[in-house]
């Protein structure tokens, strides 16, 4: 591949190399992050026509909103909507099963906050409380752990490797992995669940040339009216912060092994 620029007003002609793109997955938590993930996904129809165009990117959206009414506003349509196997609803329709008796559940009762039982229901969101989010994941922690294992075996597929390179010319290294975390420290879905999250793409993915990246939607972008919003985003980014800088995370997923994690969460 060349390109022709002007140099002192000379037309001239330079060599301009590909440089290799990764297999990738984009995850997108909460509204916010599911709204971001339609929009990538506009973009790549536009340029590429059907997703399927191009299967070394995968798609992951996880929210405690089964209802999808903040996300894809004028945008959601056929072409881009999320596959089943791309979208993971971590919602509980009892969560006093698990919080009315946290003995049972000592791995949760670790971190929950005693006497919190505000939320009954969570289907249509997490009411702005972070534990409930992080309860969800809990909940679900088996349906993410293999829904990410599956977006890594498919983008690093050799096959879906060579139909890139031979539709669009772009040489894939599979031996590399790159992961984008979408999210909002704003309300309780995002803020609550992102470490938990990040922390399970290191683990799966230990061993692998891996690269994260978190995007954070902060608590400015919404109602800056709103005490809560931003509590949520200063507890979500002192988290961030201790984990940032030399601290494991220390956790027991409900698989029952004890994990000690190291940090920081995100490469970038």
């Amino acid at each position: 591949m060349s390109e022709q620029i002007i140099i002192r007003g000379k037309v001239e002609a330079r060599e301009v190399k590909q440089a290799p793109v990764k297999p990738t997955i984009i995850i997108g938590i909460g509204g916010s992050g599911g709204d971001v993930l339609l929009r990538i996904r506009k973009r790549f129809f536009e340029k590429y026509g059907a997703l399927a165009q191009f299967p070394i990117v995968s798609y992951l959206w996880l929210d405690t909103d089964a209802t999808e009414k903040n996300v894809g506003a004028g945008i959601f349509t056929e072409h881009i909507a999320f596959a089943p196997s791309e979208k993971l609803m971590t919602t509980m329709a009892d969560t006093t099963r698990v919080t009315g008796d946290l003995n049972q559940y000592p791995h949760i009762k670790r971190w929950f906050y005693p006497g919190l039982t505000k939320l009954k229901t969570m289907t249509e969101g997490a009411g702005q409380i972070r534990a409930y989010s992080r309860l969800g994941f809990f909940e679900h922690y088996a349906k993410i752990r293999n829904a990410l294992i599956s977006a890594g075996q498919i983008v690093r597929n050799v096959e879906n490797i060579r139909t890139v390179h031979e539709r669009h010319h772009l040489d894939t290294n599979p031996d590399d992995l790159q992961v984008f975390v979408v999210f909002s420290i704003a309300g309780g879905t995002g803020s609550g669940m992102f470490l938990d999250l990040a922390f399970l793409v290191k683990d799966i993915f230990r061993g692998t040339a891996l690269t994260t990246i978190g995007a954070v939607l902060m608590p400015g972008l919404f109602n800056p009216h709103e005490d809560r919003i931003f509590a949520n985003g200063y507890a979500a980014l002192k988290e961030l912060e201790h984990y940032s800088y030399e601290n494991d995370f220390v956790v027991e997923w409900p698989d029952g092994v004890e994990r000690k994690i190291e940090g920081p969460p995100f490469t970038y």
